[in-house]
């Protein structure tokens, strides 16, 4: 299999998830990318916790079929002013994120994802 080698190769690749998985590989990439402690609005643990609620929820939201998703979103459960804080964080690190060239969109991240989400519809079609 050859390397994804963009978002919109990405969506196509995988139909009807293909918005959720590139949303998903972004969301990725921005965590990534909070790893090299990057100049951020946001504190970095605040901004990567945030991140990775959002992350998780709009999976689960979209049903996207991966592994290592759980059931229901974290970010859920939250108070609806935490909940709010969350997006309001996650969406201003997206904003930083885009302003610095979207970092860490690679061929291989893209590709993992790609992987991550063929494996789990072999075995979901494997069980049915």
């Amino acid at each position: 299999m050859s390397y994804i080698t963009n978002l919109p190769h990405l969506r196509k690749r995988v139909g009807e998830h293909g918005p959720a998985l590139a949303n998903y590989a972004e969301w990725s990439a921005i965590l990534h990318w909070l790893k090299s402690a990057p100049a951020t609005t946001e504190p970095i643990e605040v901004a990567t916790v945030a991140c990775e609620l959002v992350r998780e929820g709009r999976a689960i939201r979209a049903k996207l079929p991966l592994r290592h998703l759980p059931k229901f979103a974290t970010i859920g459960n939250l108070s609806t002013g935490s909940h709010t804080e969350a997006i309001r964080v996650a969406e201003e690190t997206f904003r930083d994120w885009l302003a610095v060239g979207r970092p860490h969109i690679t061929p291989a991240r893209l590709t993992r994802c790609y992987k991550a989400f063929r494996s789990a519809i072999v075995t979901k079609e494997q069980t049915i």
